[in-house]
């Protein structure tokens, strides 16, 4: 699972790189009449993946975590022998 999201990473970032080159004229971003200073696309994308990724960091410890509980706490009545594998027939 690691390496498939680390690949898909990388992916990402080798498109960003390949846009960006690709795409050297410097653009500018308008925004509720306020206009950035005209910059290269790669400056621009390079910043709104930092941005994005400091947005995340921040956020991750304010979303709620799922904790693991043991089936004994989930089901008092439970017993680990009624349904274990070593049973004789």
């Amino acid at each position: 699972m690691h390496l498939l999201v680390s690949l898909l990473f990388s992916l990402g970032i080798a498109i960003a790189a390949i846009l960006s080159v690709q795409n050297a004229t410097a653009v500018s971003l308008q925004l509720f009449g306020w206009q950035s200073v005209p910059m290269p696309l790669g400056i621009l994308l390079a910043f709104a993946l930092g941005v994005g990724l400091l947005t995340v960091a921040i956020a991750a410890p304010l979303w709620p975590q799922r904790r693991r509980t043991s089936r004994r706490k989930r089901y008092p009545d439970f017993e680990e022998a009624e349904f274990s594998d070593d049973q004789k027939y």
